[in-house]
């Protein structure tokens, strides 16, 4: 089994170990299905490239080494709109140069933002309950999403470090970090705060 995709059905659960046996399985899609359950292990999947499990009522925490069994291989990370708790797994910074996508908004993130991987490409973390200041974030990052995490603090400093031709959105309003870097708000064609259809604001 290379691919399992079942979007939009009304699956409710997972089987123990249901995916033990799927070591060839490249693409996991179960988005926007009725799954009420702690996180699957995943541990026998080595050859993930996507991972969609977007809006369920999936629950629990990802282990810290959660992302080691495929860090060379995983391109796509989405688990929005479920209820997964606990801390950002460090290893999140071993993907490798493909890894391009971390998407958990709206769950029940708790604690500091870790160092994601230098190829990242789009981290989206708004409506969790993270805090402490920023980490040194991927210099070519095009979308940062981190909105409605009241305990961020700190400078924005990591943000002025990105690459400002590649920004396509970034999103850090109702936080608690300071003012966002002024050649950020300076973006060339880019709406800023208090512009009505704003990509960029604070």
């Amino acid at each position: 089994l290379e691919r399992l995709i079942l979007l939009g059905n009304r699956i409710s659960g997972f089987s123990q170990g249901i995916f033990d046996r799927c070591t060839e399985l490249y693409e996991l899609q179960l988005s926007r299905n009725a799954i009420e359950a702690e996180f699957p292990s995943l541990a026998a999947c080595k050859q993930l490239g996507s991972i969609f499990l977007g809006q369920n009522k999936i629950r629990g925490e990802l282990p810290d080494d959660f992302f080691l069994p495929f860090a060379s291989t995983l391109i796509f990370f989405d688990i929005a709109d479920n209820q997964v708790g606990g801390a950002i797994p460090t290893s999140v910074v071993k993907g490798g140069k493909q890894f391009k996508s971390f998407s958990a908004t709206n769950n029940n993130f708790t604690g500091e933002i870790p160092e994601v991987h230098e190829h990242l490409k789009k981290l989206e973390l708004s409506g969790n309950q993270l805090s402490g200041p920023l980490p040194k974030l991927p210099k070519g990052l095009k979308k940062l999403m981190l909105a409605n995490n009241e305990k961020l603090r700190g400078a924005t400093d990591a943000i002025g470090e990105l690459h400002v031709e590649t920004i396509e959105e970034i999103d850090v309003s109702g936080t608690g970090l300071d003012a966002l870097p002024q050649k950020v708000k300076d973006l060339s064609g880019k709406p800023v705060s208090g512009e009505p259809k704003k990509k960029v604001k604070k």
